[in-house]
């Protein structure tokens, strides 16, 4: 038996602390999960928006 009268309960370490993990957004969890397939979206998105500007570009110049 653990006697918490004593001064130097908190000294001796006998309170043990267990770490409990926050509960993560679906999203965060599935980013996390599918790393490379994220990438690749992004990676997807971002060229279609310059494909996006320079087909813009390219019609503007006609005009």
């Amino acid at each position: 038996m653990i006697d918490i009268t004593k001064e130097d309960f908190l000294r001796e370490g006998y309170i043990e602390f267990e770490n409990v993990s926050k509960k993560k957004s679906k999203i965060k969890n599935w980013i996390s999960k599918k790393k490379f397939l994220t990438i690749a979206i992004g990676f997807y998105f971002g060229l279609s928006i310059v494909n996006l500007a320079l087909v813009y570009y390219f019609f503007k110049m006609l005009v």
